[in-house]
C-alpha cells in the first residue's frame, strides 16, 4: 500500500508565499506617479487598488480549489478552453518567460546592492557571478527540501515586513508634515481631484498586488488546499494593502510631493 503524501506547507508558509510574491518595488515605484495624480489622496487610492485586487483574488481562488493544479493561470485556461492550445501554450511560455526575467531582475539588483560599498562594485563579472550564486543557492535549497524553503521564506518574509513596518513609522514620527497641514491638504486634494484619476491609480497600483497567484503553484506540496487556498490569498492580499497604505501614507507625509514625484 502506498504511503500518503506528506504535504509540506502550511498557511503560514502559504501567506509568505503570497506576501513575497506582491512586495517588492512595485510600490515605489508607483508611488510617484500616484501623488502626481492625486497628491495626499495616493494611499487611499492605492489601497482601492487592493479592493481591485480582491476581484482577480476571488476569481483565482475558486479556479485553484475548482481544478487543484499547480499550473495556475496556464492550467485553468487548458483545462477549462481545451481546443485553445496554441492560446493556452502563449500563455504556459509567456508565465515561464516573465518568473525567468524577474528572478534574473531581482538577483542581479540584490547582487548590486550587495556589493555596492566594496571595490568590486563596478565589476560586471562580480556582480552577475554573485547573482547566478543567489539563484543555485534557493535552487539546492528547493532541490533540498520543500518545507525547508517554506520556513526560509517565512522568516525572510516576515522580517521584510517588519523591517518597512518600522521604516513607515519612522517617517511617520519624524515627518514634516503634522496632522492639521496633512488634513487640509488631503481636503484641498479631495475637493479638487478627479474620480478618474483615483480610478486609474487604482488601476495601476493593481501591478503592485500581483504575486498572490503563487499560491496556487504550490497547490500539490499543501496541507487541506480547500481551505487554505482561499484562506492564504486573502489574509496576504488583506496584510500588503495594509502595508502599502502605511508604507504610502508615511511616504507622502515624510517625503516632500516634488521629491516624491
Amino acid at each position: 500500500m502506498p504511503k500518503p503524501t506528506i504535504k509540506n506547507l502550511g498557511l503560514k508558509e502559504l501567506i509568505a508565499i503570497a506576501v513575497g510574491g506582491m512586495v517588492g518595488g512595485g510600490i515605489f515605484t508607483i508611488l510617484g506617479i500616484s501623488v502626481s495624480m492625486v497628491g495626499f489622496l495616493a494611499p487611499f487610492a492605492i489601497a482601492l487598488g487592493g479592493v481591485i485586487a480582491l476581484f482577480a483574488a476571488y476569481s483565482y481562488v475558486k479556479l485553484g480549489v475548482y481544478y487543484k493544479d499547480e499550473g495556475a493561470t496556464y492550467a485553468f485556461f487548458k483545462r477549462t478552453y481545451p481546443s485553445s492550445h496554441m492560446a493556452a501554450s502563449f500563455i504556459g511560455w509567456y508565465t515561464i518567460f516573465g518568473y525567468i526575467s524577474t528572478l534574473a531582475l531581482y538577483a542581479y539588483t540584490f547582487s548590486y546592492y550587495g556589493i555596492s560599498g566594496s571595490e568590486y562594485a563596478h565589476n560586471e563579472f562580480v556582480r552577475k557571478g554573485i547573482a547566478i550564486l543567489i539563484i543555485w543557492v534557493f535552487a539546492a535549497i528547493n532541490l533540498w527540501s520543500v518545507k525547508g524553503m517554506g520556513k526560509i521564506e517565512d522568516l525572510m518574509v516576515y522580517i521584510k515586513l517588519l523591517i518597512l513596518f518600522i521604516i513607515s513609522m519612522m517617517l511617520i514620527y519624524y515627518g514634516e508634515t503634522d496632522f492639521k497641514t496633512f488634513s487640509e491638504t488631503l481636503i484641498q486634494d479631495i475637493e479638487h481631484a478627479r474620480p478618474l484619476n483615483i480610478l486609474i491609480v487604482a488601476s495601476v497600483t493593481f501591478v503592485s498586488y500581483e504575486g498572490f497567484q503563487l499560491v496556487i503553484n504550490a497547490v500539490n506540496e499543501m496541507d487541506n488546499p480547500d481551505k487554505n487556498i482561499p484562506r492564504a490569498i486573502y489574509s496576504a492580499l488583506i496584510l500588503v494593502a495594509l502595508i502599502y497604505f502605511i508604507i504610502s501614507l508615511a511616504s507622502v507625509v515624510a517625503i516632500p510631493v516634488h521629491d516624491l514625484i
